[in-house]
This record gives C-alpha cells, structure tokens and sequence, in this order.
C-alpha cells in the first residue's frame, strides 16, 4: 500500500473529522510495522497513545509539534524531559509539514477512506430526507398509498422533480405526478390539484392525455370526486 503525502488532500479542513465515529480503524499490522516495532515497550505505549490522538484530531491525522503538549499526549505528563529522550522513537511513524503539523503517515490511508465513507454517509442522509419529502408531497396531493410506496417510485419522482429545475417543490412534484399518471383523474380526463395551487397557473400537461388541471374545493388535499361542475380550470 503506498504512503499518502504529506500534508494529504484535507490538510486545511477542519471539518474533516472521525471524532463521531464509534470505532477507530487502524492498520491490522500496525504493531508489526518497522516504525513501531523494535523500539522499546514505553516508546511504543507512547507512539500508540500520539497514533490515536492523531486519529481523533481535527483535521484528522495530525498533531501539533509542540513538546509539552506532545508530552502530555504520549502519557508522560509535564515531564517533557523524559519526553524528549523517547521523542525520536515514538514519532518515527509521523512526518512533519512546514506549518508546524505532524501527520501520522501509518494511518492517512484509513484515515482517506473513513472521510470517504462520512462524506457518503452524508450524502445518503440527505437523499433520504429528500426522498421522504417527496413522499410527503405525494401523501399531500392525493397520490394512493400504494402507488407511493411502489419500488422505486420516490426515486423515480425525484429525478424528474430536479430535472425540472432542480428544487423538489410543491409544484414540481404536482407536475410529475400528473405526467406519470399517479393522481386522481375526472371523468373529463383532466386531474384534480390539491387546494395549495388554487391561483397559480399550471402548465398543461398533454403526453400523457391530461388536457389540463382542475382545482376543486373538495376537502381537504387529495380528497378528490370525480365528474360535476363547479371546478375552475387554471
């Protein structure tokens, strides 16, 4: 596995942190690396205590080069003398960038890929918070349950909403829903909207047979009768 550089790619990210993670992911043969083993027990209890500080610090990886600190760090308390006398063998696993920061080369590689796996977290979070808001939508505009809860529906849904304009709005989700044939129908063809587009043009919708948008005061949203007057085309 080749080394990462120093300083890596999140040097200046301070929000590149693994401090909320519930574990710590080493190397498995962190002991058996040349830097660490060989060097004595209590330099090694040491390089171990500055490996894990350096995988928890912000951003992660690094510690700053300052002996006292280093010293209570390693687990040796104000007794930087004694410090300083192991300080070459319990920092052979660290290189030292121009600005005063020694990186942890035995753990950048874990470290790369458990932002990796954060940023993705991240991400998944947000596309299921969006998915459920277009669920939401769906439930709100009259949209059968079942239709909503069909395989891949909200994603379908969700595509076509950003694709759209790139927001997941009220009427965009409106619109996509008449042109996938998921909402109540007249018996005229055309669709029922729910009561919060009453005043607002929608677009007709003519690829899949609905001539237009009908906004009916029927109750509550989603509440839809088929056939009668009183209906109001926008």
């Amino acid at each position: 596995m080749s080394a990462m550089m120093v300083p890596p790619p999140w040097a200046d990210d301070l929000s590149a942190s693994l401090q909320t993670f519930d574990r710590l992911e080493l190397p498995v043969d962190l002991l058996d690396r040349p830097e660490i083993a060989g060097v004595g027990m209590v330099a090694q209890a040491a390089a171990l205590r500055l490996i894990v500080r350096a995988h928890q610090s912000r951003p992660a990886g690094c510690l700053i080069d300052d002996d006292a600190a280093l010293a209570r760090l390693a687990g040796f308390g104000e007794n930087v003398s004694r410090w300083l006398k192991l300080r070459a063998a319990a920092l052979r696993g660290f290189e030292a960038d121009d600005s005063g920061r020694l990186w942890c080369v035995l753990i950048l590689t874990e470290i790369a890929a458990g932002l990796g796996r954060r940023a993705e977290h991240r991400a998944d979070a947000a596309d299921r918070k969006r998915l459920q808001r277009v669920r939401d939508q769906l439930k709100a505009i009259g949209v059968p349950k079942d239709r909503i809860e069909a395989p891949g529906m909200d994603v379908a849904v969700l595509e076509r909403a950003l694709a759209r304009g790139g927001r997941i709005s009220k009427e965009a989700v409106l619109m996509v829903a008449s042109e996938m044939g998921l909402l109540p129908r007249l018996e005229d063809g055309n669709v029922i909207a729910p009561l919060f587009m009453r005043g607002k043009t929608v677009t007709p919708v003519t690829d899949c047979h609905v001539t237009g948008v009908t906004v009916r005061d029927t109750g509550p949203p989603g509440a839809a009768r088929a056939g009668g007057g009183g209906g109001k085309k926008t």
